[in-house]
């Protein structure tokens, strides 16, 4: 049975003295018992408030707001890893002698597809939250070589804003997107373009998946022009 006590120190509470003892609480009555509960129901509120994330719809987006990511430090291991996912095993990224003879990079490069991959995936404070309904279209286009060790921001600037004619509780949301090195160095540009929820959002109809977005099966005449 776990005490009180722990309970209590998982979620950071220090008791007063006069509870410096393990107790049993016991029945539900007394003023031990009710300050204990107090406790625990504010410990609990508290918790549910801050696990509790606030999302960001379409109508919270500005044309022309940037969102910075997070940095992230491709390895050896994400070359590696990446090259036994694609099947990409090109000398470029797997031999270090032969690109140093043969190309003007200095040593084996990470594929660009993997840049690509980790800049659409990578932590963004406030875009974390962006209720996206599908990733309609993204484009990258390969300016410098990113190195194993170098570490990538991405910014990510709203450029284009319209709401969806076949969806009108989504809409839809364009970035340009420029992904940078530790030195400020641009290693690749490009552009994605969301689905995004809106805040006038009934659930009814969340058949929103990435198929139905690109003229899927449930509507095979209908493309990303029609959205």
């Amino acid at each position: 049975m776990v005490s009180f006590r722990s309970c209590c120190a998982t979620r950071g509470l220090k008791l007063p003295a006069a509870d410096a003892d393990d107790i049993d609480p016991g029945p539900p009555q007394g003023p031990t018992y009710r300050y204990r509960l107090r406790l625990l129901s504010k410990s609990l509120r508290e918790s549910t408030r801050k696990s509790v994330a606030v999302a960001l719809f379409y109508e919270d987006l500005q044309i022309g707001t940037e969102y910075r990511s997070r940095g992230r430090t491709i390895t050896e291991s994400d070359i590696g890893s990446f090259a036994g996912l694609s099947g990409d095993y090109s000398s470029l990224h797997t031999d270090e002698t032969w690109v140093r003879e043969n190309t003007e990079f200095t040593g084996r490069i990470a594929h660009g597809l993997l840049i690509h991959a980790i800049s659409s995936g990578i932590a963004t404070p406030e875009l974390d939250d962006l209720e996206v309904h599908a990733y309609l279209e993204t484009t990258r286009r390969m300016v410098a070589p990113t190195y194993p060790g170098d570490t990538i921001r991405v910014v990510q600037t709203v450029t284009d804003l319209r709401t969806s004619s076949s969806r009108p509780k989504s809409g839809i949301a364009t970035m340009t997107i420029s992904v940078l090195n530790q030195g400020g160095t641009t290693v690749q540009t490009g552009r994605d373009v969301y689905l995004v929820g809106r805040k006038v959002h009934d659930h009814s109809d969340m058949d929103m998946d990435f198929d139905h977005a690109n003229g899927g099966d449930s509507h095979p005449s209908r493309g990303l022009d029609t959205v």
